[in-house]
């Protein structure tokens, strides 16, 4: 009986992690809004359990957090929390992205911009670029075909017809400049875009389009554009499976060969559905020799000649030829990327990891001084981030960073520390550009089907995140008198999938709050 009084107490104060009691019937979760307003209390803590025991989701296999932060026009502070396991170190999935975006904004700064620059040792004569054209990445967002076909086009205008020299490619803004090499893919789908780890060249630009069409005898499947060097050898066999299920209906991983004469050979094999249209950008060539075969085709395209081929740099050949000296070197050509402050949304919206990825290893370059040359540029963007955490009060501890996107296995954070980091940067001047940015409940994005019978629905704005153990989201839900909460739930189990109407039933205690 002590221990239920002090229990009780506990959650009066609403601050408490509550052990449910056996006993208690599983309540029926309906995932639509609590009819009357709710309270704080043991009873509806024990209801929260109860539909995770109900789920199958042992105690130690969820974690949330739920505090309300005042309105400005409140007279007395508002110190309500909900919370369960708050300093435990889970999974979050793609909800980090919030942290990642949230210390750009002040790192950074919303008009902080990538750019890529084509510079040159030689100088043309009679229509000829006699030495090597470098191309110097500047981790610009928007590289890829179509703002290359740009750069082109201003480098042509320059009566510049002949290119005798090779293609220069600079990646070395980040350290190590190449993280995709070597790297263990998260799951058997490494070709699609969410798993694409990008490098100061290219957030997105290693992507190929492929069309692949089928009828019911046979299948086609072609480049969109068809490159030079590059060509595919289609072995797809014809399934009955659904068309919106062929990337898991005997789609297997593409694979990549490289022929005596030069070009690669793209092996498609496994099974695709008869009658079925895709095209799909995939990483189907390594990015090297997709951006060589861009190059050549586009340059070609505007009636120029190159006799060189592509080749990557090392840093200390960069350095010797002073290519990150400007005065020593010819400006051919640069453009900038629209400011990073547009990509927020984009990036929280569609959850996109290439983009949060290359944010997260800009916030450790510009983190980098004279002393830090041979740093990692994530351990830079590692610091920073628990620099901007500990200077607002926050103890990092149990933050275990590894990209920034939340792709990742061995990423962590406490529900604790992400409710705090929000109510933080509530009070300061980012906390609308991190907020419009993400999803709004019921309405858009990955929460169009989401809280649609809610109180949430309209008003809520949270980042979600799934991997195949993890289920979470994180953001701001509104009570009944329209306070905001900042609010975080992760599910770490095999069937996280499956905790939906847990997360939601969270969602919805907050949303029918109206006693003070």
């Amino acid at each position: 009986m002590r221990r239920l009084a002090l229990l009780g107490f506990c959650l009066f104060l609403a601050a408490c992690a509550v052990t449910p009691d056996k006993s208690v019937t599983p309540s029926s979760v309906s995932g639509k809004a609590f009819s009357q307003p709710v309270a704080l209390n043991a009873e509806l803590i024990q209801r929260i359990h109860n539909t995770a025991r109900h789920l199958g989701f042992d105690d130690s296999s969820y974690a949330f957090m739920a505090q309300a932060v005042p309105h400005p026009y409140e007279a007395q502070q508002v110190n309500k929390i909900l919370s369960y396991r708050a300093d435990a170190s889970m999974q979050p999935a793609s909800t980090i992205k919030l942290l990642t975006t949230a210390v750009a904004l002040e790192r950074l700064g919303p008009e902080h911009r990538g750019f890529t620059e084509m510079r040159a040792l030689a100088l043309t004569d009679h229509q000829q670029l006699r030495g090597d054209l470098w191309l110097i990445a500047g981790a610009d967002p928007e590289f890829g075909l179509s703002t290359l076909w740009e750069m082109l086009v201003k480098l042509r205008s320059q009566s510049i017809r002949v290119i005798e020299g090779d293609l220069l490619v600079d990646r070395h803004r980040f350290k190590p400049s190449r993280f995709d090499q070597d790297l263990a893919p998260i799951d058997d789908a490494p070709e699609f875009p969410y798993n694409y780890i990008p490098d100061a060249l290219s957030a997105h630009g290693g992507l190929q389009d492929i069309l692949i069409r089928a009828d019911r005898s046979a299948t086609q499947a072609k480049l969109v554009p068809d490159l030079p060097g590059i060509v595919v050898d289609n072995q797809l066999l014809l399934n009955d499976a659904p068309c919106h299920r062929w990337s898991s209906s005997g789609w297997k991983i593409p694979q990549q060969r490289l022929e005596s004469d030069g070009r690669t050979v793209i092996v498609l094999s496994g099974t695709f559905p008869r009658q079925c249209t895709q095209q799909a950008k995939l990483q189907l060539v390594d990015r090297n020799r997709l951006l060589e075969a861009q190059f050549r085709w586009l340059w070609t395209q505007l009636g120029g000649d190159w006799h060189g081929r592509l080749r990557e740099v090392a840093e200390d050949e960069a350095a010797r030829t002073s290519m990150t000296n400007n005065s020593a070197t010819t400006l051919l050509v640069r453009r900038e990327a629209r400011p990073w402050g547009e990509w927020i949304r984009p990036l929280n919206k569609r959850s996109d990891n290439a983009l949060t990825r290359l944010l997260f290893l800009e916030i450790g370059a510009l983190a980098a001084g004279p002393n830090m040359k041979n740093v990692s540029s994530f351990d830079l963007a590692d610091r920073e981030i628990r620099a901007w955490l500990t200077k607002r009060s926050i103890n990092p501890e149990g933050l275990v960073l590894d990209n920034g996107s939340g792709l990742s296995r061995t990423e962590r954070v406490t529900a604790r520390q992400m409710v705090s980091m929000l109510i933080k940067l509530s009070q300061e001047h980012r906390y609308h550009d991190l907020m419009m940015s993400l999803p709004v409940a019921g309405e858009d994005n990955t929460l169009k089907r989401r809280y649609t019978g809610s109180l949430a629905n309209g008003s809520a704005r949270l980042k979600t995140g799934s991997l195949w153990n993890v289920s979470a989201i994180a953001g701001v839900v509104y009570d009944r008198k329209q306070r905001p909460w900042m609010v975080s739930v992760m599910v770490n189990h095999p069937k996280a999938s499956a905790a939906a109407p847990l997360i939601t039933e969270i969602v919805d205690t907050i949303a029918s709050y109206d006693l003070d």
